[in-house]
């Protein structure tokens, strides 16, 4: 309670809990009973020139935060884009943590910069300190040799289909990433008919050895990535030797 005399001026400063704002600034005059809203001054204090004693309010609502992530969709494999979270309204001070779905085709850190390592699609998620959360779907790690530039050629479509629905990987580098294609390489034997071993699913062959003599497991007796493809394509009729 403030007792205040007429024609005096008095300034009040206030400031609500993180994550609120001030919804009405009030007074209630304790002899007359009248209720008055304060209005804020532009420096988020407010003046008041009243006649009495007064009881002073506030009614606070939650502030209704909206997090996006903005930025490109795409980002060629060992190159990187830079991810941005907008908080509206903005609050000063949050923290803004990253995250992908898959570290194997990109990585991300704590300023939102993606590095692209294989070729796919990731998802990125932004969490405030809020509490709140956005994503950003579908971003696509581009082959280095089939890029944005290669937009109107025939190939880019199918290749990106074909890596979508994992018919196609392109070429590994040293650490096992896919960040190459050769669109205009040639294809040999094996990998055409693995192509189409994928493409009906990758069904396990009945037979486990191989009826051609240059299809041989490896000398640590693993398969070679066609193996299985040739002995499906065979026992089925689609490869013949």
């Amino acid at each position: 309670t403030y007792t205040v005399h007429y024609g005096d001026e008095y300034t009040i400063t206030a400031a609500a809990a993180t994550g609120y704002t001030f919804e009405e600034v009030y007074y209630v005059n304790t002899t007359t009973g009248d209720v008055g809203n304060i209005i804020a001054n532009d420096d988020g204090s407010y003046t008041l020139v009243i006649d009495g004693d007064i009881t002073l309010g506030v009614k606070t609502k939650a502030i209704k935060y909206a997090l996006t992530v903005e930025g490109d969709e795409n980002v060629v494999a060992d190159s990187t884009i830079t991810l941005t979270a907008v908080l509206e309204p903005e609050l000063e001070g949050d923290v803004i943590t990253w995250a992908v779905s898959d570290e194997s085709i990109a990585t991300i850190d704590e300023n939102g910069v993606l590095t692209g390592k294989s070729v796919g699609k990731v998802t990125v998620t932004a969490t405030s300190a809020t509490g709140l959360t956005a994503v950003k779907e579908d971003i696509r790690v581009l082959f280095k040799d089939v890029t944005l530039d290669d937009k109107d050629s025939y190939w880019f479509e199918p290749i990106y289909w074909g890596a979508d629905n994992g018919f196609v990987m392109g070429i590994a580098d040293k650490d096992g990433d896919y960040t190459t294609f050769n669109p205009t390489g040639v294809t040999n034997r094996g990998a055409m008919v693995t192509f189409l071993w994928r493409m009906a699913g990758e069904p396990e062959p009945k037979a486990t050895v191989s009826p051609f003599s240059d299809v041989k497991l490896n000398k640590d007796g693993s398969k070679p990535y066609y193996y299985d493809a040739v002995l499906w394509a065979a026992e089925n009729g689609i490869a013949a030797g």
